[in-house]
């Protein structure tokens, strides 16, 4: 295997964040793909979800062993304010078709069960006859293609994902799914906070932990849900990237950026920004320049032209 690779796996074993992180965004380009390409199979689909989720546990056990004690109290502390919100709200994952979330569910549960992202139903076909290809009135959330087929309306990226674990894990892999995004959103906002705002640090998580964002992306199956995490992950390995620069979380920011438009339309904003940050600072261009396109992609021949 080529040395760089296993430097760069190497390197991922102390940076348990970006490990996970890198991990839910690899997978869900694969669950995309699988659905894109009609091959959302269980043999396929369940052991990488299960892997993922693995990956989850595993990473908190490597986390929770770099952190201090009185942080390891504190995220505790935390953890248990946060169960308590989401205990004494809403118990149920809204998976009720004629709202955006239970459109998204219903998506979801199709794909998994019809293992393409187009499906049919009698009703639909009724309907579709009176009606024809477009928007379809009857089911939100839902447009009829030329043959008939339902095909939601919403980017894919978060939809897939919930497919995934609704495939492994049934009606309870909705909530497995959207708990693996909240414990990813935590962890990310959590370690920008410390490292860029540490007087704000408890404060900020209490503020997190105590309103009703846990409950919001514990219990509904919106596309916020996907992009929250992707947010936070991204801004804070942004940030991380200008101070120093490494492969690892370069990585980690492309991969993040380049998966935000198929989770939320605002993505492609995202995207932009990134990019020209990345370009408009001297230290991170050059690097791009130097470790990118100079060393692996070999655009550039002559290191003197880099300035």
């Amino acid at each position: 295997m080529n040395p760089w690779i296993l430097s760069f796996l190497a390197s991922l074993r102390n940076h348990p964040l970006l490990s996970l992180g890198i991990g839910i965004i690899l997978f869900s380009f694969a669950v995309l793909i699988l659905a894109m390409g009609g091959f959302f199979l269980p043999g396929i689909v369940v052991p990488i979800t299960f892997v993922l989720s693995a990956l989850t546990i595993l990473a908190l056990t490597v986390l929770l062993r770099t952190l201090s004690k009185k942080e390891r109290i504190g995220l505790t502390g935390i953890t248990i304010l946060m169960a308590t919100v989401i205990f004494f709200s809403r118990s149920e994952v809204s998976i009720f078709t004629g709202r955006d979330q239970g459109s998204i569910s219903m998506a979801a549960t199709e794909l998994a069960n019809h293992h393409r992202l187009s499906f049919s139903l009698p009703l639909s076909t009724e309907f579709f006859s009176l009606y024809g290809p477009g928007e379809a009135l009857n089911f939100p959330g839902f447009f009829y293609s030329p043959s008939g087929a339902l095909i939601t309306k919403f980017p894919l990226g978060y939809t897939v994902f919930l497919a995934a674990f609704f495939q492994t894990f049934g009606i309870s892999g909705f909530l497995i799914g959207n708990g693996i995004l909240l414990i990813a959103s935590t962890l990310s906002l959590f370690s920008l906070l410390r490292s860029f705002a540490p007087k704000a640090l408890w404060g900020g998580m209490i503020l997190f932990a105590g309103s009703l964002i846990p409950t919001f992306l514990f219990h509904l199956t919106l596309n916020e849900n996907f992009a929250l995490f992707l947010f936070l992950f991204l801004t804070f390995h942004l940030m991380e990237f200008f101070q120093k620069q490494t492969h690892e979380i370069y990585f980690g920011v492309i991969a993040s950026v380049l998966l935000f438009p198929f989770v939320r339309v605002e993505g492609f904003a995202f995207l932009g920004i990134t990019i020209t940050l990345i370009v408009c600072i001297k230290k991170t261009r050059r690097f791009i320049k130097e470790k990118i396109l100079v060393r692996y992609l070999l655009l550039v021949k002559d290191k003197n032209l880099i300035y």
